[in-house]
């Protein structure tokens, strides 16, 4: 008796979220919902110590609360069009899909929308729940805490609090591979060809979850996006090709896994009586060693030896060009930056 018990309470810890968020989603009713799943785990207490622990303990509480959520609707007889078509939907479904378990993305998001109604506005404060995102950045490193203080008093104004975690460079890799984070700040460059940094953000760049596989740090997984990728990687036709890319970076802006705060500047020089053509990135006014490879110096050109009077102080070349730097977002506020193969390469 006192170990299905404890089964029990085990079982409520890990699927009560899950229940509550998704029995709102179907009576649109946060209360009513929480008391029947307070009614399912009252029946799992009653009915457990005798016929045993099902095999699915957080689909049998699930499917048990569903049932009482129809004989509510059923009770109540409410002559309502839109509850009449939910009870028929809710007996569909459960007939169809009692195991709750073959939806994990729907249960993710019924979770999530239950996050930000305990979170909206628009509730008493004191029956508010106080929304708090950790926020991941490099420790040591300036810009990342410079950002970090800025995000943190920006959401603030709108209630959002903001937990700054700066660490080391490994835990970073870790805990973002792990995807333990809400917010995260990030720095990335791309070569010439996009298609690399267009690959991060694809689905099969997710890592597994196991923490292999994947590289991306905003886990978006998009159908739209990655048939676009797919379709730029066999265009041969540049213009036709640059057309499909320009229509996956709408894609990332309206579905926002990424949000840029700023553009650097970055501060170049090199010796222009010994050294031309240089590959930069953009290709009119861009940089030639922030890049993600070496393609600022593959194309770079010794230049003739000039004559013996020429000062050498007159082919230096300094220039501040911009760089696309930074990337925040979370929670929906993901973040992507450029990944290498070690923890050296990865910064």
């Amino acid at each position: 008796m006192a170990d299905v018990h404890r089964t029990v309470d085990a079982v409520w810890k890990l699927e009560s979220a899950r229940i509550v968020a998704g029995l709102t989603r179907l009576v649109h009713d946060v209360g009513l919902a929480e008391e029947l799943a307070q009614d399912a785990l009252v029946a799992a207490l009653e009915q457990w110590p005798e016929s045993g622990v099902p095999a699915n303990p957080g689909a049998w509480l699930m499917t048990t609360a569903k049932r009482r959520a129809i004989d509510h609707i059923r009770r109540a007889q409410r002559l309502d069009r839109k509850h009449e078509q939910l009870a028929r939907e809710l007996d569909t479904r459960q007939q169809d899909a009692p195991d709750q378990s073959a939806e994990p993305d729907a249960e993710q998001n019924d979770v999530l929308r239950l996050m930000f109604i305990s979170c909206h506005p628009v509730l008493p404060t004191e029956a508010r729940v106080a929304l708090t995102l950790r926020l991941l950045g490099h420790s040591g490193r300036a810009f990342d805490e410079q950002t970090a203080e800025y995000v943190k008093r920006w959401l603030s104004d709108i209630g959002i609090g903001v937990e700054v975690q700066l660490v080391s460079d490994n835990q970073f890799n870790e805990t973002s591979t792990a995807g333990n984070f809400d917010l995260q700040v990030s720095t990335w460059g791309s070569n010439p060809d996009p298609d690399y940094i267009l690959s991060l953000h694809t689905c099969a760049q997710r890592p597994n979850p196991d923490g292999k596989g994947g590289t991306t740090d905003s886990f978006f997984c998009d159908a739209e996006y990655d048939a676009l990728y797919a379709q730029q990687s066999a265009e041969f036709d540049r213009t036709k090709r640059a057309e499909l890319v320009r229509k996956m970076q709408q894609r990332l802006y309206e579905q926002a896994p990424l949000v840029m705060l700023d553009y650097d500047n970055a501060l170049e020089g090199y010796r222009k009586d010994r050294f031309d053509g240089f590959q930069k990135q953009p290709a009119q006014d861009g940089v030639i060693m922030a890049q993600s490879s070496y393609w600022g110096y593959y194309s770079a050109t010794p230049v003739a030896a000039t004559s013996a009077g020429a000062g050498s102080s007159t082919g230096l070349v300094i220039g501040v060009v911009v760089v696309v730097v930074v990337v925040l977002a979370g929670g929906g506020l993901l973040v992507a930056r450029r990944r290498g193969s070690t923890a050296d390469e990865r910064e």
